[in-house]
């Protein structure tokens, strides 16, 4: 196994950590008693970059070693390009230093070795062990939850391994890691349910950290990646797929054309890696922000607002249920979107005659069936009329929203449920 020259130090003293920044929590497993120490959200300044490494970190207790580091808190992007002034926003491709790759959802778990016990353990933000489940997950039946939603099972499962009755020590892939370093991983399991549909368990290593006595090393993906242990275990533990692009217009151009096309499952957004510091910024994905925000409100509030919309008593209904205003307005959003993206559509297809993004022969269908009808009773009839007049015929925005207005709800509904219905089937 090939270490690189070890990166920057980050320098990890309990004692030194203000408890009005950074909470310490004592954890217990059957076999050993952990820190874990996070920081807090409330009042958290990016400049405080001795509190930003604490996102998760375990410590030995009482003997305060540290075991166990999570990436630190993802900079805004205007911020991580002051801290390293070489990158710059439209030569991201060739700046030395820089690793984009996607960002994966689902639920974070380090792997480390405790030398105390002699074994492996692994921990989630807040707690070490993994017996415990997210409580979003938990069934109502008790004696389902025993085995069936905790992160230790489901870690097993990934390894297709007996999670019921093993250890995750019993892993054969362990014996060949080494026990200095920290693995951090984002775990995908179908009974941990995230935006997208996971078919099967699978394990993406993110991070590898060297640990010291009073500190860690960032190691970067380019070199572990390599290692001959994980290309062995592709299928089971997979890298993020990497990508390049030279703007940060690029990354979301790239988004905007997924999301037009749906050739492939979209993305949450795409992570930027400073390779020496190990510091990250992350794009994310506005259209895969929205389906996860409108995958929240249930079909009945749209439902509502469509009928309300239709007859044109939104303003009343709202007056005297104004808890629902919140929600109408996210449907409303979500409604005047898709408004103008089938403009925008319509203006590719019809006006700039170009194709659908990336060469695309066709764009989704939820919009393709309708800027053809568009084309055929808007246009088209008006396109005689203007000819008459000697005028130019066009169709503008309001045109469109026109168009929608005049569908019954349950059509509407059925355009606006589109995406989640294609997420089940994913």
């Amino acid at each position: 196994m090939y270490f690189p020259q070890l990166n920057p130090f980050y320098s990890l003293d309990i004692n030194a950590c203000s408890k009005d920044k950074i909470k310490h929590k004592i954890v217990s497993t059957p076999k050993k008693l952990y820190y874990v120490l996070n920081y807090n959200n409330l009042g958290l300044s990016f400049n405080d970059t001795n509190t930003l490494k604490y996102r998760s970190v375990v410590f030995s207790f009482p003997e305060k070693i540290p075991l166990s580091f999570s990436p630190p808190k993802s900079l805004p992007w205007e911020y991580f390009t002051q801290k390293h002034s070489i990158i710059t926003d439209t030569t991201l491709k060739t700046t030395p230093f820089v690793y984009m790759n996607e960002y994966i959802e689902g639920v974070m778990i380090h792997l480390f070795y405790d030398y105390r016990i002699q074994s492996w353990e692994i921990a989630t933000h807040g707690a070490v062990g993994g017996k415990y489940g997210y409580y979003g997950n938990l069934s109502k039946n008790a004696f389902e939850n025993k085995y069936h939603t905790y992160f230790h099972e489901m870690f097993l499962d990934a390894f297709r391994m007996n999670s019921a009755t093993l250890d995750i020590n019993s892993i054969p892939f362990l014996e060949y890691l080494h026990k200095d370093l920290c693995y951090i991983f984002i775990l995908q399991h179908p009974k941990n349910k995230i935006l997208l549909n996971v078919a099967r368990p699978v394990l993406y290593l993110i991070r590898i950290y060297y640990m010291y006595s009073n500190g860690v090393e960032f190691i970067s993906p380019k070199h572990y990646e390599n290692w001959c242990i994980f290309r062995n275990m592709i299928g089971v533990v997979e890298f993020p797929k990497r990508h390049e692009f030279n703007s940060i217009a690029e990354i979301e151009a790239f988004f905007d054309s997924e999301s037009l096309t749906r050739n492939t499952k979209i993305i949450p957004g795409i992570v930027i890696t400073h390779e020496i510091t190990g510091e990250k910024s992350v794009v994310h994905n506005k259209h895969y922000d929205e389906m996860k925000k409108n995958k929240n409100i249930q079909s009945l509030v749209k439902y509502q607002y469509l009928c309300y919309r239709r007859m044109g008593q939104v303003n009343e209904y709202l007056a005297s249920f104004p808890k629902h205003k919140k929600m109408f307005y996210a449907v409303e959003q979500k409604y005047e979107d898709f408004i103008t993206i089938v403009h925008q559509c319509y203006i590719n297809h019809y006006v700039k005659k170009c194709k659908a993004v990336d060469g695309a022969t066709k764009y989704d269908t939820k919009y393709s069936s309708h800027i053809y009808l568009i084309h055929k009773e808007i246009y088209l009839p008006q396109l005689r009329e203007k000819k008459r007049q000697g005028t130019r015929a066009s169709v503008t925005r309001n045109m469109v929203s026109d168009y929608f207005d005049k569908m019954e709800p349950r059509e509407m509904l059925y355009l606006l449920c589109w995406d989640e219905r294609e997420l089940s089937a994913l």
